[in-house]
């Protein structure tokens, strides 16, 4: 994912110290406006990687490699870093991308791991106190990622969350400044419709009313924008993959109330996003437009969740599991063709291993 445009503004010493480094982005926390999984404007160019090794072509063990080697990767109590004008600061929802990507492949030895790097402490600085500031998309994310992984933390961040919730169903950033977009309000919706979050009072009513909120964002082709309430509504892969896993989450969790067609819109205007590139099919960002590994793995992930089979976008994931370098004897995904980078690796696995964010979020034991 790219990073947002919104966030593109701040500081950006404040954003990363603060750990607002975007997504989902496979898994951002507002890939467009607001934090979650997305690289920082660092980043390397996104471009078509010459499949390297073994490994490439095939996702099952593309995406063990990646992950082994994730392993590997350096970190600073706990957590993946990320460097920027040559500072490195703590990066909490890259170090979130790769607890799902643990729990896609089930290693339980490695989820524990990241989640034990997740304090209190930590938690405040990713999200916000929740008192004088509030992240809306990182405390979401957060409680849905960590839900899933049983860590203590979840049930705070569910309690906050629903304070950030105005009455019209959007969900707003705590502080001076909102940086709420259609990710992190897809990512609010995926953490109201959490088993847990939904045994409160009134639990219910929260989560219907974000999920209409966010479903009224849609525009006429069935695609969501990037930005909430835009003024004119053209149509972002990441946000609408985001929107399309939020709502397909809102119905499995048993609502009734939605609307099939926002859901179908979506899903239909997502495979028809996806471009003919060297080696399959992958979607697009950037300007100039070009294959993008997040991006890709983003939409991959939504159409899981909306149940697009795996054999029915094989060469979207058959080009995602080349985008690959060979790295001290492992393999790594890369945005460059030449630089292995753990955000790309960690968004990727899930989507390599055909899992989705429905099941992170509403089928948890």
């Amino acid at each position: 994912m790219r990073i947002s445009r919104a966030l593109a503004s701040r500081p950006a010493a404040l954003l990363l110290a603060s750990a607002l480094v975007l997504p989902l982005a496979a898994c951002a926390d507002g890939g467009t406006t607001q934090p979650t999984t997305t690289p920082p404007a660092t980043s390397p160019a996104p471009t078509s990687a010459a499949p390297s090794g073994d490994v490439a072509g095939d996702p099952a063990t593309t995406a063990a490699a990646a992950l082994a080697w994730l392993g590997t990767v350096e970190r600073t109590d706990g957590l993946f870093t990320t460097e920027f004008d040559g500072t490195s600061y703590p990066d909490q929802g890259l170090t979130l991308d790769a607890l799902v990507a643990a729990l896609a492949a089930g290693d339980e030895a490695f989820a524990t791991q990241l989640a034990g790097a997740f304090t209190a402490d930590v938690v405040d600085a990713y999200a916000g106190d929740g008192k004088d500031t509030g992240w809306a998309g990182s405390t979401a994310k957060a409680a849905v990622v960590l839900g899933a992984a049983h860590h203590e933390a979840a049930p705070t961040l569910d309690a906050r969350l629903a304070t950030f919730l105005g009455d019209d169903g959007r969900i707003s950033d705590l502080g001076a400044d909102d940086y709420s977009s259609i990710v992190s309000q897809a990512w609010g919706v995926l953490a109201l419709v959490r088993g847990d979050a939904l045994a409160g009072d009134g639990a219910a009513e929260r989560a219907g009313s974000a999920a209409r909120y966010l479903a009224s964002q849609q525009c006429d082709d069935g695609s969501f924008p990037a930005a909430l309430e835009a003024t004119t509504c053209v149509g972002d892969v990441d946000s609408t993959a985001f929107a399309l896993s939020a709502l397909t989450a809102y119905t499995a969790s048993g609502a009734t109330d939605l609307d099939a067609a926002v859901p179908d819109g979506a899903r239909a205007w997502l495979l028809a996003a996806a471009s003919d590139v060297d080696g399959g099919r992958a979607w697009l960002s950037g300007e100039p437009a070009a294959a993008n590994v997040n991006s890709t793995a983003v939409a991959l992930t939504a159409l899981v969740d909306a149940g697009v089979g795996t054999d029915d976008v094989a060469d979207a994931r058959a080009w995602l599991a080349a985008q690959t370098v060979t790295v001290d004897g492992g393999t790594a995904l890369t945005f460059d063709g030449t630089t292995p980078d753990a955000r790309a690796s960690a968004q990727a696995v899930p989507a390599l291993l055909g899992t989705g964010l429905v099941e992170l979020a509403v089928n948890v034991d």
